[in-house]
This record gives structure tokens, sequence and C-alpha cells, in this order.
């Protein structure tokens, strides 16, 4: 007996959609909000097998054919564009690369082999605009051959094996991490901001891909984590105003998505449905979950932080301003003196930061 479905999206891809289709619809405004400071994810979620590296990555058999260049590349590229047009505004990017990975609930560094990179902390941190993953490598980059050779070290090290759903099925979540540090030298103000390209791994039926050891402590590892992510949508599809719980903290996956899923985050979410008849149970499962995902609403505001000199000069003119103002009226004086005591405060918190940066070197 057949059934209707109806699902909620901003988008359908058909099968004869290319690379370059998806970027334009979901890859292009995420760099606008990255370059603006705003964090930024994109996430590809769905079963094993459903082409969800191909849509991050491209084809791994042809990484030079630009044609089939995944969301990974077209950002690279897209964000050094975008860097370029801006230098002569007296504007400086600097861009950073990290790649981890997520493997029987440990966050590993893909670019480092030493023995703590192998279960990196997670740290909270309101100047980086929230979680930000203590230790892991990050690579400055200056060229889209620069972020290849990341891309390349850390895919080598990724955790994979081959079952009887898929050949090349990742045993891991991956997310490769850009930084970009921005220097507004004539507003006088630095933004950070950080885009998450996440690379789920697939919910894996046991029965269907036949693993067993190790591929099903695996398997069990990744679907408990989708569960509880599915936990933490299904919690935020609720509501805050509710007082309901949002059990950020029952997985790894979910704590480092904190941002992404209800937080300070500009995020799309693709959904890979695979077109077998025999994976209808997953895709049904999948598209559901992308569903849900329309109802949760994040808040990101624009990382700004203004370093010591650009506070030193703005609370000069705005003792210069209040000078003004208690000469023309008394209006805006109690505003003024409260703008001053604010900027002299942030001034004297960056330069104890300074000090103690120095007495630890």
């Amino acid at each position: 007996v057949q059934s209707q479905h109806s699902f909620r999206f901003r988008a359908v891809f058909p099968p004869s959609a290319g690379q370059s289709d998806i970027y334009e619809r979901v890859g292009r405004a995420l760099v606008d909000s990255v370059m603006e400071g705003y964090n930024a994810a994109v996430i590809a979620y769905g079963q094993t097998g459903s082409g969800k590296t191909y849509t991050m990555i491209g084809d791994e058999a042809a990484p030079e054919d630009a044609a089939s260049f995944g969301l990974i590349p077209r950002l690279t590229n897209d964000l050094f564009e975008r860097m370029e047009s801006r230098k002569k505004a007296d504007v400086v990017d600097v861009l950073r690369c990290s790649y981890i990975e997520i493997y029987m609930e440990r966050v590993r560094d893909l670019l480092s082999v030493t023995p703590s990179a192998q279960d990196l902390p997670l740290r909270d941190d309101k100047h980086r605009g929230g979680l930000w993953v203590a230790g892991a490598t990050e690579v400055p980059v200056r060229s889209w051959s620069d972020v290849a050779t990341v891309l390349a070290k850390g895919n080598a090290a990724r955790i994979t094996a081959a079952t009887q759903a898929n050949p090349t099925s990742s045993r891991s979540h991956a997310i490769f991490i850009f930084s970009i540090t921005t220097h507004d030298r004539r507003a006088m103000l630095t933004t950070t901001a950080q885009l998450y390209a996440v690379d789920l791994a697939g919910s894996e039926n046991v029965q269907k891909s036949e693993v067993a050891g190790l591929q099903m402590d695996e398997a069990k590892k990744i679907n408990t984590s989708l569960l509880a992510l599915g936990q933490v949508e299904y919690a935020l599809t609720q509501g805050r105003q509710s007082g309901r719980h949002v059990p950020y903290r029952d997985s790894k996956l979910t704590r480092i998505l904190q941002n992404t899923f209800g937080g300070n985050s500009r995020t799309a979410m693709i959904i890979n449905a695979s077109p077998s008849e025999d994976n209808h149970r997953e895709t049904l499962s999948s598209l559901r979950f992308g569903d849900r995902t329309q109802s949760v609403r994040n808040a990101p505001e624009a990382n700004v932080q203004r370093s010591a000199e650009e506070l030193e000069k703005l609370l000069e003119m705005a003792k210069e301003e209040l000078k003004l103002a208690r000469q023309e009226s008394g209006d805006e004086i109690g505003r003024l003196s409260r703008t001053v005591s604010q900027l002299r405060e942030e001034r004297n918190h960056w330069r104890t930061q300074v000090d103690e940066l120095k007495a630890a070197l």
C-alpha cells in the first residue's frame, strides 16, 4: 500500500542538478555571512552511501575536475575571491583551516598524529563566537591549492571501511572548519567567524550492512550520536520558552554542533536521499529530519572584537564628542559618559590580557 508524505524544504534538486547548482543555492549565502563576521555551517545528512561526501568534496577519484567540485572547494574559491576584492578597502583577512572527525565519541585532529590529538577537548569562548575545539591544528591558507593539501591530508587520515551497504563507508562524522579573522582598519574593528562544513556519517541498518565486531561498535556509536542529534532537534522545535531541556551534552556530535543548532550560526541543512526503493525507510527518516529543521530557530550575531589600540582611539573620539556636547547641550552628557566608561573598561580588559600574554611568554 502506497502512502503520500509532504515535507517542507527551501529547495529540491533533481538528479540532473550539478554541483554548481547546489553551491549557488546553498553555499554562496554562507560565504556572505562569514565575510560579515557571522558563524555559518552547512551539514550533509542522510543514510550511508547517499552521496554526502560527494556533495561536500566532489569526485575523489577526479580531484582536478572543477565541474565535480563539491561545496568545500567552491566555498574556498569564493572566500578567496571575496578576500581579494576588498584588499584595497583597508581590510585584511586571514584564513585558517582545521579538519576534525568524531570517531567512537572522541574528537580527533585529522591533521596531527600526536597522541594528544586523538581526543581533543571542547571549550566555550565568547570571543570565538561560542564553542571551539581546543588544540585542533589550524593551518594558514592562501589559495585553493593550500586548502586541497589540507583536505587530502585529512581525508587520508579519516576512518573508513567497506560494508555491504557502502564500499567506502565513513565510520566517523567529519567537520572541515574555515576560521576567518578580518581587520577593518577604517572601521577600527576586528571580526572573527567560523564556517563548518559537516559530512555526517550515515545512519546504518546493521542488517543490511552486515557489519560485525569493531564495525558493529562503530555503527552503534554513529546511530546513537545521530539519535542524540534528533533529540536536540526535537527539543528545539518545542521552543526554549517551554523550558524544555536541550540535551546538547548527550554526545560529542551534538556538543560540537551546539552553535549550528539553535545557537550563534546561520545554518543550511542538505538532505541526501537515496533513489533506491530498498532504502525507502531510511530515506523517509532523513526527509522527516530535514522537515523538522525548518522549525529550529538560531540566533546568529556578528562576532566583533576591538583591539586595545582601536578602543584607545574610540575613547579619545568619545571624549572629544563629550566636550562638544557639554558646550552645546547637557541632554547627551549622561549617555556619552556611559559610553566613555564602557570603552575605558574594554580597553583595560584588553590591556590586562596583553599583560598576561607577555608574562606567559
